[in-house]
């Protein structure tokens, strides 16, 4: 547990919200509604993370991209336990990274100046059976950062979904095939995967 961190007082519902280890409030939220931070999004099942290095690697990487310092994994950690503590051992959880004041530029001192936002949901478990997909004309701007800009995602999702498909498939003018709007894609060729670059 950090040392920011405050105990909760039994069980609360879902979602769940804690902000740098604390309940959130209205002033410390607003700068995450300027649109400039990134986040990862994991499924908790036992207590447990498939891929969490991964998780706790991107977070890193983008953080550095975007503020210009590290985040540390065991920061995230203990954000994300003390969120879950007396929870469910089923969860989902998103980590969300921003500047406090909604900056844009490099933060100035040291990792904690950064704000890491931990929402927990009920779990989400995937599909019984294979997704209908259908292509839309879209490719996410900085695909390799996991960026809270998703309205174009979000609507596309509206919109597919209203023609009877599952997910949209997102596709660059040329024709080339990114990824799902939620998801990442491969195809099988042979006994190997391809993955869009």
């Amino acid at each position: 547990m950090s040392e920011s961190s405050t105990p909760r007082n039994g069980p609360v519902p879902l979602p769940y919200l804690e902000l740098n280890g604390k309940a959130v409030t209205v002033a410390g939220l607003t700068p995450v509604l300027g649109g400039y931070g990134h986040f990862t999004a994991m499924q908790v099942r036992g207590g447990q993370v498939r891929g969490l290095d991964f998780h706790l690697a991107r977070l890193d990487a983008a953080t550095k991209e975007l503020f210009g310092v590290a985040l540390s994994g065991e920061r995230v950690l203990d954000h994300i336990r003390h969120a879950l503590a007396g929870g469910p051992d089923d969860a989902s959880v998103r980590v969300n990274v921003f500047s406090p004041d909604g900056s844009t530029e490099p933060v100035a001192g040291l990792e904690p100046e950064l704000s890491v936002l931990v929402t927990v949901r009920p779990p989400h478990d995937m599909p019984a059976g294979p997704l209908s997909l259908c292509s839309v004309p879209y490719q996410r701007p900085f695909a390799h950062i996991k960026h809270v800009g998703g309205f174009a995602q979000g609507h596309y999702i509206k919109l597919v979904e209203q023609r009877g498909f599952d997910e949209p498939l997102l596709v660059g003018a040329d024709g080339l095939v990114a990824e799902g709007a939620i998801t990442n894609i491969g195809f099988i060729r042979g006994d190997t995967v391809v993955w869009p670059q």
